[in-house]
């Protein structure tokens, strides 16, 4: 926050002699409990009044600079390739959705399952595979067959023979 005390020209308000009171911030909180009026000789009063202002012109001066620095800084990095400062928003609660629609509770959710692809893909041929029971382990017992789907892709050139006269 910034402030300004009053010089000798400001004081008059009314026709009578005014003093604002001190603003806080600027130094702190001895500034807080400063009574300018508690000075007995004029000249020392205007002259803490005029150190104070020129307090506050060099902390205007050096928040300036710092912010002008800093944004070189930025500049620098951006034309090396690198990132600047980031930019941190403040943290604000989500806004609440604003879909106010019931289709959810019209629609009737279905139920998923994965159907198998095998069974609207066309069978060529069936051929049943002989099992050698000797192969097999001694205590190994028959429990029925299952189907196997085995689909392979045969690439290849159409060769035609034109016969000639």
């Amino acid at each position: 926050m910034l402030w300004r005390v009053a010089t000798t020209e400001e004081i008059w308000h009314n026709g009578s002699h005014y003093t604002p009171p001190l603003a806080t911030g600027a130094s702190g909180t001895m500034l807080e409990d400063l009574d300018l009026h508690s000075i007995a000789d004029e000249q020392a009063r205007e002259l803490v009044r005029r150190l104070l202002n020129l307090l506050e012109d060099v902390r205007a001066d050096l928040r300036a600079a710092q912010a002008e620095i800093q944004r070189l800084r930025n500049e620098i990095n951006r034309l090396k390739g690198e990132q600047g400062q980031p930019t941190i928003k403040p943290n604000t609660p989500s806004p609440p959705p604003k879909d106010l629609s019931s289709e959810q509770e019209r629609r009737t959710p279905k139920a998923w399952s994965k159907g198998r692809k095998t069974d609207h893909l066309p069978i060529d041929r069936e051929q049943v595979v002989a099992v050698d029971p000797a192969r097999l382990p001694p205590d190994a017992v028959f429990k029925g067959y299952e189907d196997v789907v085995v689909g392979s892709l045969a690439a290849g050139l159409p060769r035609t023979v034109w016969p000639g006269d």
